[in-house]
């Protein structure tokens, strides 16, 4: 069997299931090599692969990554608009800059190109986002229809049970499903419930303590990713501001400081996660109450990667999620948050918990996580 030699066993799983048309669903740790699955199969003759990831840093990444390994490559995100490659290769996209283009030429280049496979990349955020902040994702399952794509991979390190089943009845049959959802067992997670105008002490005592080692500090907006940033460097810690708000090249930037392992301390949102696989950090500390679980996960899949031994710091109040949007849907939502995290425990049992949430025998509930 071709590509197999030197895989892991879901890496190879999904390559051979790529050989026939039909549709996988790929849940597998953060920093396991999701990404060689496309790689591996944009290198077989006569491919042509869509790549649909949700951020702008990702898809940059990936063009990256495929320019070295050799393998043809167009970027359309992120204020580039390359059209696809002229035969084989891998044409990247975000998915509004695909389906909702000031152009609105996406669909009838893909017509043209044909497509032999769709790869979704974090294909979690359209459970997360879709229906209320980018719609434009709940679209993506249509384009297996029209332009009629054959194959479709969708990857992910966390897929609650729910999610996977909604995403499994919006493909076409057949659809398989393959890995699952692990944190790294080295990984200690620490959930405390501390008020707010305590919470800066907290925090610092907590990061003095972890360092020289290097890690991320999480914020809920830009401007305290900021502040933290400034506050640290004027602590004499070595410390970036990573979000959004940020240039395009500042987050480049950014990130290869990280990559040389000087900074002690990445300040940052969100934004600094999904795909930023830096190995060499230890530990995270989230300033505040996460907003889903799902974001829990993926801020603790950053680190603790590689054998290391990584730390999660959760420091939390119920007032945290007044910062987030207040609607009766993300009201029920920060409800069923507290009561998961009041549930969560630390250690050993935090790590169990968030694995059965996010595997197979997972309750649908938040608040029964235990």
């Amino acid at each position: 069997m071709r590509d197999t030699l030197t895989l892991r066993p879901f890496q190879a799983e999904a390559l051979r299931a790529l050989q026939t048309p039909g549709h996988l669903i790929c849940v597998a740790p953060t920093g396991s090599g999701k990404s060689l699955i496309f790689e591996r199969y944009a290198s077989w003759p006569g491919t042509r692969t869509l790549l649909l990831t949700p951020l702008v840093a990702l898809a940059r990444q990936h063009s990256d990554r495929l320019r070295v390994l050799g393998i043809p490559v167009a970027l359309a995100a992120g204020g580039a608009h390359e059209p696809p490659p002229s035969d084989r290769g891998v044409w990247v996209n975000s998915p509004e800059a695909l389906l909702l283009g000031v152009q609105k030429r996406g669909i009838s280049l893909l017509r043209l190109w044909r497509p032999t496979l769709l790869v979704v990349d974090e294909c979690h955020s359209l459970w997360e986002w879709g229906e209320r902040f980018r719609p434009c994702l709940n679209r993506i399952p249509d384009l297996l229809r029209d332009p009629g794509i054959p194959r479709s991979l969708w990857l992910t390190a966390t897929l609650p049970e729910p999610a996977r089943n909604a995403l499994r009845a919006s493909l076409p049959e057949p659809v398989r499903e393959i890995g699952e959802f692990s944190l790294p067992e080295t990984l200690r997670i620490t959930v405390s419930r501390v008020p707010p105008e305590a919470r800066a002490d907290a925090v610092m005592s907590t990061l003095r303590a972890l360092l020289p080692r290097p890690g991320i500090l999480f914020t809920p907006t830009r401007s305290l990713a900021d502040r933290w940033a400034a506050r640290l460097r004027g602590a004499g810690i070595r410390a970036i501001a990573y979000h959004a708000g940020m240039s395009r090249e500042e987050r480049a930037s950014a990130e290869r400081i990280v990559r040389t392992g000087w900074v002690q301390a990445v300040c940052a949102t969100s934004a600094f996660g999904m795909g930023m696989d830096f190995s060499h950090l230890e530990w995270m500390i989230s300033s505040h109450a996460p907003p889903t679980l799902l974001t829990l996960a993926q801020a603790a899949g950053r680190v603790g990667r590689n054998g290391r031994a990584g730390q999660a710091f959760i420091f939390w109040d119920p007032t945290d999620f007044r910062i987030f949007e207040r609607d009766t849907n993300t009201q029920r939502q920060h409800r069923e948050m507290t009561l998961a995290l009041e549930a969560l425990g630390s250690g050993s049992a935090a790590t169990r918990a968030l694995n059965n949430y996010f595997g197979h025998t997972s309750s649908a509930d938040p608040s029964g996580i235990h």
